[in-house]
C-alpha cells in the first residue's frame, strides 16, 4: 500500500510539473503575441503618418502654386502659406496636450488593454 501511495504521489507531482511548464509556455506565447500586435500597430501607424505627411507636403506645394498663379507673385504666395503654417504650428503648440498627448495616451492604453 505504501508503495502504491508513493507511486501515486510521484505521478501527481509529474502532472503538476507538466501543467506548470505548459502554463509558462502559454504565458510566453501570449506575451510574444501581444508584443507582435503592438509592434505591428506601431509600424502601420507610422506608415500611415508618413503617407499623410507626404500628402500634406504635396498639398502645400500645390496650394502654393495655385495661390502663386492667382496672386501673380510667388513670393506673396510663399509668405501667405508660411504664415498659415506658422499659425498652425503655434496653435498646435498651445493645444498639444489636448490634440496630441491625450489621444496618443488613450491609443497606447487601448493597445495594452486589448491585448
Amino acid at each position: 500500500m505504501n508503495s502504491n501511495l508513493i507511486t501515486d504521489i510521484g505521478e501527481n507531482l509529474e502532472y503538476i510539473k507538466t501543467i506548470v511548464v505548459n502554463e509558462l509556455e502559454i504565458k510566453k506565447l501570449d506575451f510574444v503575441d501581444s508584443g507582435a500586435n503592438i509592434v505591428s500597430k506601431i509600424v502601420s501607424s507610422a506608415l500611415i503618418f508618413l503617407f499623410l505627411f507626404l500628402a500634406f507636403i504635396t498639398a502645400i506645394v500645390t496650394l502654393t502654386i495655385v495661390l502663386s498663379n492667382y496672386l501673380g507673385s510667388s513670393i506673396s504666395a510663399l509668405l501667405i502659406i508660411t504664415g498659415v503654417l506658422i499659425l498652425l504650428s503655434v496653435l498646435l503648440l498651445v493645444f498639444r496636450q489636448v490634440l496630441i498627448v491625450n489621444p496618443i495616451t488613450r491609443i497606447i492604453y487601448n493597445l495594452i488593454d486589448n491585448d
